[in-house]
């Protein structure tokens, strides 16, 4: 394994506990990567604005690739360096067979999440899991004229996101959306989420992008991940760390599997890597 020079760190169910907060042991191990010289990457399907204080407020983390990769951020000056939004022709595909299927969507522009009012208000009513409610409530915006807020943003959309708890369903709903939007990245982080960005984005991009600008190999690139939408982040780095709870398709294409994010596998995973850079 080559000399590993940057990290890219997936959050909900990699390097966040199931209470979306950072253990101690995952925090002091990424404090000891950047003390070395490490570039930390996170890597996200939340929207800039989602990502939580316990990251953005560490110290010597340098970019966010978000939502999916449609937004890639310089965490030092918190401004978005690159971008890939929706084709309109896309968004308003995608809104009509929301409404016909009869799903809620959120909608993701420049950073920050929205919703209707209604269903930020009362977002199990309209099929989001009980446990995310806090997250919807304290990350989304609400919008009461969502049709308006459609309108005037097609052109500016990250990311919309299909409301779709039952795995099942979802898998089916995804088939049709890839059959429908063929120029159209959809993927799913877990939950009750189906994600659908630019064709031409994904977490992998947005760490391509981040590999030339920083001069750094995909071969000296550690990816952690946890989530469909991080199977082409593992491929794509050198060294890809799946942790105990992944997706089976993580699994398969991982070169490691490390503890689960309960279990702070992600602090095992970079206390091997600084070993084996010592070794190098």
């Amino acid at each position: 394994m080559d000399t590993i020079k940057m990290i890219a760190l997936d959050l909900d169910g990699t390097a966040l506990r199931n209470d979306g907060t950072l253990s101690p042991a995952v925090k002091e191990t990424l404090m000891r990567a950047i003390a070395e010289g490490i570039v930390v990457v996170i890597a996200s399907g939340r929207p800039f604005e989602g990502l939580p204080a316990c990251v953005t407020e560490m110290a010597g983390v340098s970019y966010a690739v978000v939502s999916n990769g449609a937004g890639v951020y310089d965490m030092k000056r918190r401004t978005r360096i690159w971008s890939k939004p929706l084709p309109a022709a896309a968004v308003s595909k995608a809104v009509l067979a929301a409404e016909s299927w009869g799903y809620t969507v959120e909608f993701f522009a420049e950073g920050r999440a929205y919703g209707a009012k209604d269903y930020v208000s009362d977002p199990v009513k309209y099929g989001r899991s009980a446990q995310f409610v806090g997250y919807v409530q304290s990350t989304r915006t609400p919008v009461a004229d969502i049709n308006g807020f459609i309108r005037e943003n097609e052109n500016r959309l990250d990311s919309i996101a299909f409301i779709c708890p039952e795995w099942k369903e979802k898998v089916q709903v995804m088939e049709r959306l890839c059959r429908m939007l063929p120029d159209v990245y959809v993927t799913t982080s877990g939950g009750d989420l189906i994600e659908l960005m630019h064709g031409d984005t994904s977490k992998a991009k947005g760490l391509a992008f981040l590999s030339e600008i920083c001069k750094i190999a995909p071969e000296e690139i550690a990816a952690f991940g946890n989530g469909d939408n991080d199977v082409d982040m593992l491929q794509y780095a050198g060294c890809g760390i799946a942790v105990e709870n992944a997706s089976e398709r993580c699994k398969e294409v991982c070169t490691h599997l490390v503890k689960s994010n309960e279990m702070d596998g992600v602090a095992e995973g970079i206390r091997w890597i600084l070993r084996r850079n010592k070794e190098e």
